[in-house]
């Protein structure tokens, strides 16, 4: 709920009491008139509509922040996949290397004298 959607609710709410209390304020008193009557719907209203927008105003913050966090995870999932690919190309070029180290230790094992190999 938006900021705005919860103040025109409190508002409307607020309206909608007072405009009972208009028209049967009787069932509303207990011991006070009807001015003080007004005075607490007033109040009341008054606390409903900030409360509204409090609510509505954290409402939107944590939409936001939950909107930040899925946006950042999903660059870590991509990210995280990036880095895979290129572990598997690292891993693919280390046993290419170690493939070609390995024939070219035969060749010169094969190549040299045996005494000069071993140093």
């Amino acid at each position: 709920m938006h900021t705005r959607a919860a103040v025109t609710g409190a508002l409307f709410a607020v309206t909608v009491v007072g405009f009972f209390a208009v028209i049967d304020s009787a069932s509303f008193t207990q011991e006070m008139g009807r001015i003080e009557l007004y005075w607490h719907i007033a109040i009341w209203g008054g606390f409903l509509v900030l409360t509204g927008a409090i609510i509505g105003r954290m409402t939107e913050r944590m939409r936001s922040r939950y909107s930040e966090a899925r946006d950042a995870l999903g660059k870590v999932a991509r990210l995280r996949a990036e880095l895979q690919m290129t572990n598997d190309r690292l891993e693919e070029q280390n046993r290419t290397l170690a493939v070609t180290k390995s024939k070219v230790e035969s060749v010169l094992y094969a190549t040299m004298d045996p005494s000069v190999a071993k140093l």
